[in-house]
């Protein structure tokens, strides 16, 4: 029975920024600054990773414009995320600020927002459903409690702002869910 060899590895020997520009993208679809970091990090000399940025663009294998916009919305879709916290995922994946202007306006045409919020905030409701409006006191009056039902619109306004929905958009969301589950405007 033969016996595999074992590959000794030249400690010399070094991949190329191009070679290890295509192994980073082959793992994960990366922006043109996340390769450029990530070969920075390992040391590659500036001429080489911008001719290796340049020949990934050039044949297709780096689109920032056509990744910004899925990231963009599969974050809006699948995340429930709004515009501001998508804005700040780009950012931190190093996009550009055209790819991040082009991926929001994709992901979030007019209006879609509101409708984003108001999905966001069904989700919420479905793993905690909004409390019962309490009863008043057997002698008439209210008591001194917080109401329930406010504290949870506050805490429900909180989510979706920290998701990256505007306040105009979670309390547009917040009243739609109020008026849809009253049957009328009236608050």
């Amino acid at each position: 029975m033969p016996f595999a060899r074992s590959r000794k590895r030249d400690p010399e020997a070094r991949p190329t920024a191009w070679s290890a520009a295509i192994a980073l993208i082959a793992r994960r679809d990366l922006s043109e600054g996340e390769v450029r970091e990530r070969l920075a990090r390992r040391e590659y000399p500036e001429a080489d990773i911008d001719a290796a940025i340049e020949r990934l663009s050039s044949r297709g294998y780096l689109d920032d414009a056509r990744l910004a916009i899925e990231v963009a919305r599969i974050r809006a879709r699948r995340g429930g995320y709004g515009p501001a916290r998508i804005r700040l995922d780009l950012r931190r994946r190093r996009f550009g600020g055209a790819s991040i202007g082009a991926a929001l306006s994709a992901a979030f045409p007019e209006g879609e927002e509101d409708r984003a919020a108001a999905r966001a905030l069904a989700r919420f409701a479905r793993r905690e459903a909004p409390p019962e409006r309490p009863l008043p006191d057997p002698d008439g009056a209210w008591s001194d409690r917080p109401d329930p039902v406010r504290k949870w619109q506050q805490r429900q306004f909180r989510r979706l702002v920290n998701r990256g929905f505007s306040p105009t958009a979670a309390r547009k969301a917040l009243f739609e869910s109020r008026t849809a589950e009253r049957g009328s405007v009236n608050p």
